[in-house]
């Protein structure tokens, strides 16, 4: 998150924040690429939005279905 001089963009001070921030623009970057050049299928260029959204999630505090799911079956013994 490179700023041209004088612009007064964000600050991002947390590692975790930037690291997040930095593989949702990867992330949306290879999307972009791919549906411009068409080199992927579009249902595997959306994966790279799902990516993106679970980092911007990471930092927002947005929780996905699944890792709830992880979350509760790796602390509960069900079935046994």
């Amino acid at each position: 998150f490179k700023t041209t001089a004088g612009d007064s963009g964000p600050v991002i001070t947390r590692a975790r924040h930037r690291y997040h921030l930095e593989q949702a623009r990867e992330a949306l970057a290879r999307f972009i690429e791919g549906v411009q050049t068409q080199s992927l299928p579009l249902d595997f260029a959306t994966e790279d939005i799902r990516r993106a959204t679970a980092d911007i999630g990471a930092i927002t505090g947005q929780v996905g279905v699944e890792e709830l799911l992880d979350k509760i079956f790796s602390e509960f013994c069900i079935g046994k």
